[in-house]
């Protein structure tokens, strides 16, 4: 019997120590009341603020439609419902998420908007390690940013950011300088400097991005990162920009203002398309290889070869070199150049004609002084590429 008792006792201490086994989920609408225990379903809150001010580590904030920022629109952010916004002071920022939390909208970005309203601060800062902000057809617009506020900023480790969409945000559309980062699904469009810019992100995961009309980079990742069907169009930077250990596969570039794929060393490059960009591929280091791939109609030159021990093969080089950035015409109809002296490897490729390198229909491969290319053998027709996910 004492045995029996001193059981029991036990297991309600280790009842009453144990955390939670369940977490949270705490409701934020458009027609909510932020007030000292908001987040019910009867008694939703009005700002996100007010819900990560409530919740619990591991808790989730779900999201209702609507407008969420300064509401009444006064260049200021007093009053009843507004986001808790700290300008000129603290973390700069309009959203500050201090806990391991997860913040999502119900019904996707589209109708559910984190608007600045041209307050010279951050939308959102993440400081909190393994949040997750936004999934596939949850996230949230961001935007109304201006000076150098960024539409998402974050320097915390393993951060999830995804279905969000940053728009015309005056610094970066997301900003993250972390590692072990997951970047899906988001859109960044018409921000004034980068899309995504993750410069100082490694070990991280970049899938299905997409890109545009960005005013520098489209997308910016560091070293041993895997790119998997991002699209970059029309940005004034580099498409895609990573440096060194990156695996890319289904990558699209398009018509950006400078490089499509911009690369330095030892990274994989497979199935992606560089199309209409002022140069397709630069490939600045040494290790890369490049298979499986289509580099077509470039202004510049197709792929850039800038060191020696990079590899191209089974991909199409043709239509590049065309365009005004040759002139005097000095690289024209080159689908490749090796600048470095040394060997380029670039077999298996199909250049536009059976016979391989040469005039019209045919690009060329094309060496600096010093530099010598590899080509045989050559693809005597067109090579199959993995067609691009759609966006």
């Amino acid at each position: 019997m004492w045995t029996s008792r001193r059981l029991v006792l036990a297991c309600c201490a280790a009842l009453l120590i144990s955390p939670r086994v369940h977490a949270a989920t705490l409701l934020v609408a458009g027609n909510g009341v932020d007030s000292p225990d908001c987040g019910g379903k009867t008694a939703p809150c009005r700002s996100i603020s007010r819900a990560v001010a409530l919740a619990g580590q591991g808790d989730t904030i779900l999201v209702g439609p609507g407008r969420y920022g300064d509401i009444d629109q006064s260049g200021t952010f007093i009053a009843p419902g507004d986001e808790a916004a700290e300008v000129g002071t603290g973390c700069n920022c309009m959203l500050h998420v201090t806990k391991r939390v997860t913040i999502v909208s119900r019904d996707g970005a589209g109708t559910t908007i984190l608007d600045a309203n041209g307050a010279t601060i951050d939308v959102v800062r993440i400081d909190a390690a393994a949040t997750i902000f936004g999934k596939k057809g949850q996230g949230f617009t961001l935007t109304g940013a201006k000076g150098a506020g960024n539409g998402l900023v974050t320097e915390a480790e393993s951060v999830t950011i995804a279905g969000n969409i940053a728009f015309a945000n005056s610094g970066n559309g997301i900003a993250i300088s972390a590692g072990h980062a997951i970047v899906s699904d988001n859109r960044a469009v018409a921000n004034a400097d980068g899309g995504i810019d993750c410069s100082g992100t490694n070990d991280s995961t970049f899938a299905r991005n997409t890109v545009i009309g960005n005013g520098n980079v489209g997308l910016e990742a560091d070293n041993r990162n895997v790119l998997t069907d991002n699209l970059a169009l029309d940005n004034v930077g580099p498409g895609i920009d990573a440096q060194s250990g990156n695996t890319l596969k289904g990558d699209v570039a398009l018509g950006n203002g400078d490089r499509g794929i911009q690369l330095d060393d030892d990274n994989t490059v497979t199935a992606c398309v560089a199309n209409a960009n002022h140069n397709g591929i630069n490939l600045a280091g040494h290790g890369n290889t490049v298979t499986k791939s289509a580099v077509l109609d470039n202004f510049g030159v197709g792929i850039l070869v800038g060191d020696v021990g990079n590899t191209i093969s089974k991909t199409n080089l043709f239509g590049n070199g065309m365009g005004v950035v040759n002139v005097p015409n000095a690289n024209f109809n080159c689908a490749t150049l090796m600048s470095a002296a040394g060997a380029l490897q670039a077999t298996q490729n199909f250049w536009g004609a059976p016979t391989g390198p040469g005039l019209d229909p045919a690009d060329a491969a094309c060496n600096a002084i010093g530099g010598t290319t590899n080509l045989v053998p050559v693809a005597t027709k067109e090579i199959k590429v993995r067609p691009p996910a759609a966006h």
